[in-house]
């Protein structure tokens, strides 16, 4: 199978002034492939490459961000347990039930079965 070497010149999308030089080796076929995709999307391949490139590292940085939220949530948490401060289960409880009789008072427009006499 041929093996081709390929340099992508990376530029802002509106400018077509090279930043750098991304070199690697691909398959021919593979080269081909990648190029009439791009162009159908009416891209070269170092548009398409590129965009591909700055969706999976806004990706990258979007899994960070969420990692180090839900990081910050979850010692919040740990550390309102560690001072006590604790919701029983009985008040838990008593909460959703009452949003569920609230929710099926708002769906049906009458009065929950537990409150009717």
């Amino acid at each position: 199978m041929p093996v081709c070497y390929a340099a992508l010149s990376l530029w802002q999308m509106e400018h077509v002034v090279p930043d750098a030089v991304f070199t690697f080796r691909i398959d021919e076929d593979l080269k081909t492939a990648f190029g009439e995709a791009a162009k159908a999307q009416d891209q070269s391949s170092e548009q398409l490459l590129l965009g591909l490139m700055r969706n999976y590292v806004e990706s990258q940085q979007n899994d960070a961000e969420h990692d180090r939220w839900f990081r910050r949530e979850v010692q919040i948490g740990l550390d309102a347990a560690n001072a006590g401060d604790l919701i029983s289960n009985d008040e838990v409880e008593a909460e959703f039930a009452r949003r569920r009789d609230a929710a099926l008072q708002k769906l049906t427009g009458e009065p929950p079965l537990n409150s009717r006499s």
